[in-house]
């Protein structure tokens, strides 16, 4: 994307400016926004059911790791490459940038709502030294303080990189691509801790059912718009792609668990009622 906005040399000029964004129509443009605060509301109901529950069993703290480190892999990868776009708004005006740079709301408003669900997890993990999850809480920790050193180290790495060598250098390109790349390979191993810990709990605990199905269906429209409406590299949408299949594989995986769950609870107590009311029969036959 970098290079393509930067094919005649960096902008200097609004006329320059003006060259390099992205025109889309006001049918386009409402869908972009729609899919921005459909990509928020999804995040919605993991928050709900982490706090009515006041528990995060069944939710991997490896798969908030990656999650986290993906998203904000893809984010990033976004605002570097799209830096010219973006830094158009000071010349001809957010009217005139803002469709272009929508997909880094979409983006960066995603893992801004989806990044708190990790200190849920920290809050409400019990941790104390007798709590058979300690050693789970402890493992968390280590990974949110990874992440938020991860997160420092790209953050300076690319701002270094944009002052250094400009909105166009090829360090700057580079450095965007590959955290595209990484954000495409943290995809296809993201789901795999939470697809596991479904396995192993055979449930879905405290982690969202809702949540994924929106997601799922959300995450293949946000392929087509970034693909074919906002015209982005293979390396900002391929891992929304992949995460979409994952994530119908995973929805498959709850729903078959939680429904097994449930025929198996009716049947106890099914069984249950059953011999109450042979065992009363019986004590009736006695007393005869």
């Amino acid at each position: 994307m970098l290079d393509q906005l930067c094919s005649n040399g960096p902008p200097h000029t609004a006329a320059e400016y003006q060259s390099i964004l992205l025109h889309m129509g006001p049918p386009d443009i409402v869908f972009g926004i729609l899919l921005g605060l459909g990509s928020v509301v999804s995040v919605i109901p993991q928050h709900v059911k982490i706090f009515k529950t006041k528990e995060t069993m069944g939710i991997s703290p490896f798969y908030l790791f990656l999650s986290n480190c993906n998203q904000f892999s893809g984010a990033l990868n976004a605002l570097f490459l799209k830096f010219p776009q973006l830094n158009a708004c000071r010349y001809v005006g957010f009217k005139e940038c803002g469709p272009s740079i929508l997909t880094l709301f979409q983006l960066f408003g995603l893992w801004i709502f989806t990044f708190p669900i990790f200190i849920w997890f920290l809050i409400f993990t019990p941790n104390s030294k007798l709590s058979p999850r300690r050693r789970e809480w402890v493992l968390s920790s280590i990974l949110f303080f990874v992440f938020g050193g991860f997160m420092i180290c790209m953050s300076f790495a690319g701002v270094g990189l944009l002052h250094r060598y400009g909105q166009c250098g090829k360090s700057l390109i580079d450095f965007g691509f590959g955290l595209g790349i990484l954000s495409t390979t943290l995809t296809f191993i993201q789901w795999t801790p939470q697809i596991y810990k479904t396995y192993t709990t055979k449930g879905s605990g405290s982690f969202s059912v809702l949540m994924l199905c929106i997601q799922a269906p959300g995450s293949l429209i946000i392929v087509y718009f970034l693909a074919f409406v906002s015209k982005e590299s293979v390396s900002t949408w391929l891992s929304y792609l992949a995460a979409s299949i994952q994530m119908i594989v995973l929805i498959t995986m709850l729903v078959y668990y939680d429904r097994t769950k449930k025929a198996r609870d009716y049947q106890i107590i099914n069984d249950s009622v059953e011999s109450f009311e042979s065992a009363g029969l019986l004590s009736n036959l006695e007393n005869k």
